[in-house]
């Protein structure tokens, strides 16, 4: 009984020492009224996802919003970071009422530049999603992103 006790105390604090790493976390890819999206979710709530609209180009063109595990008060223009296996890519977006910081190409980003952030997320390893100096920030894998990504991209002129 006692060995029984040390083993599981030794295999507590083994797994207390552990680091966090990231949740297991699905990509997934639909279409829904003339609109592709590409999507992933942590555990917490929190989500990345890249919306192409079939044909729109400017305003209604393609987008990528991150949706942090709680929703700040904030709202207007904000600086959102995506960061890919240590490369940083910086768009000027917009917190929108939803609680999401958007980038929408034709108002925040050139085409060149979604596509170039598009092309990265679908071949790294983990993005880390920044809005704002402090307003929110998530890790998520990129595991099957290439493939959900891809599916969206698509859709987009």
């Amino acid at each position: 009984m006692l060995n029984f006790l040390r083993l599981s105390f030794v295999a507590s604090l083994l797994f207390l020492s552990t680091p966090a790493v990231l949740t297991a976390q699905s990509w997934q890819s639909g279409y829904a009224q003339g609109t592709a999206v590409a999507r992933v979710s942590a555990s917490n709530g929190a989500s990345i996802a890249v919306y192409c609209p079939e044909g729109a180009i400017g305003q209604n063109g393609p987008s990528i919003w991150f949706t942090p595990q709680r929703v700040s008060t904030f709202s207007g223009d904000v600086v959102v970071g995506y960061v890919v296996d240590g490369m940083t890519y910086t768009f000027r977006g917009n917190w929108n009422s939803t609680g999401a910081a958007q980038v929408v190409v034709g108002t925040h980003a050139s085409r060149a530049q979604f596509d170039e952030l598009m092309q990265v997320l679908q071949s790294g390893n983990s993005v880390e999603a920044i809005a704002g100096n402090t307003i929110a920030r998530q890790a998520f894998s990129l595991a099957g992103s290439s493939r959900a990504i891809g599916y969206a991209m698509s859709f987009c002129p």
